[in-house]
């Protein structure tokens, strides 16, 4: 479709990791230098927040893949999976063999194969970790890295990806020995208009195409009405109206070709003074009562549920609706 119909060298907009990072504002830039930086640490942690989609895991890639292979990330998505396995993942994604989902025997392979790759091979090791939140269970995991990372002969960083909701996390006092170690916090936010634009039109020149060929006036702004600069849900957006229209026959993208396309995803259009939370579109953000709104920010985190019940106290009162 791309290369038969629209001249394209390659697909320009896909959902994962992009190492040719497009840089929006100095703001962006600023980020992937500091986040490399971290890498080139001896035990540095890092906190990079942000709604799904925003480009956290991409602004990681593309800081290694500057640095080069004087550095290597290993991935642990701990969103969904036990914490007990984060070494177990971790020494995988560092090439190394998983054990019996024994913590002592795991975190001393892990000890094993970052030095091997620290000594051997000259390569600084960041432990790159996918949050949603911080539970005891996770903490306490994250915490034994940060203690492992200050032994002597053992190198490595850890960075965190999550939801903003993830520095207030960190002031709680049973964390003080991963906060003293944070060196860099940063909070990725959607893009602007302008920036969604001048994206659209790098990925295309990627692929060997120019937007004024194959976008008619308005449609890069019809897409940021409906995605609120999230990069993520552009590429999805865009990947769907090339396909629409390339069934229709046409050689170029029109802002009602979007409209098409949102109304067959079940998305609507942003209201004209609200600010992408970086999530999904606003007809995916099912809406709630102001009580529930209320109770939710009332209720204690499940970081402060756990604590609460190590001490044997009873956790902060939900208050009526």
């Amino acid at each position: 479709m791309y290369v038969d119909q629209f001249k394209l060298s390659d697909r320009p907009f896909i959902n994962g990791p992009d190492t040719g990072l497009f840089t929006p504002n100095d703001e962006f830039e600023t980020a992937v230098s500091r986040i490399s930086q971290v890498l080139l640490a001896r035990d540095s942690v890092a906190v990079i927040t942000g709604g799904p989609g925003v480009g956290k895991t991409t602004m990681v890639a593309a800081a290694v893949n500057r640095i080069g292979e004087r550095v290597l990330a290993a991935y642990a998505d701990m969103r969904l999976a036990d914490p007990d396995l984060l070494f177990d993942m971790l020494v995988l994604s560092l090439g190394g063999d998983s054990g019996n989902g024994d913590r002592a025997s795991s975190l001393h392979r892990l000890k094993t194969v970052i030095a091997r790759h620290n000594e051997e091979q000259g390569r600084k090791i960041t432990a790159v970790i996918d949050v949603s939140s911080l539970t005891i269970e996770r903490a306490k995991r994250i915490l034994q890295l940060a203690h492992m990372a200050g032994e002597p002969g053992c190198q490595l960083n850890i960075m965190l990806l999550g939801p903003h909701v993830l520095h207030k996390l960190l002031d709680t006092p049973g964390l003080i020995h991963l906060r003293q170690r944070v060196t860099f916090r940063h909070r990725v936010r959607p893009l602007s208009v302008a920036e969604t634009e001048s994206y659209i039109g790098e990925q295309l020149q990627q692929a060997g195409g120019q937007a004024d060929r194959l976008l008619t006036h308005g449609t890069a702004i019809m897409v940021y009405r409906y995605v609120g600069g999230v990069p993520r849900l552009v590429n999805t957006m865009m990947d769907a109206v090339f396909s629409y229209a390339a069934a229709q026959g046409a050689d170029t993208v029109t802002p009602q070709m979007v409209a098409d396309v949102a109304q067959a995803l079940g998305w609507r259009r942003l209201s004209s003074g609200s600010k992408s939370s970086g999530n999904r579109p606003q007809d995916m953000q099912h809406k709630k009562p102001a009580a529930d709104s209320k109770r939710r920010q009332e209720e204690p985190s499940p970081l402060e549920q756990s604590v609460a019940n190590e001490r044997k106290t009873p956790p902060p009162a939900v208050k009526p609706a």
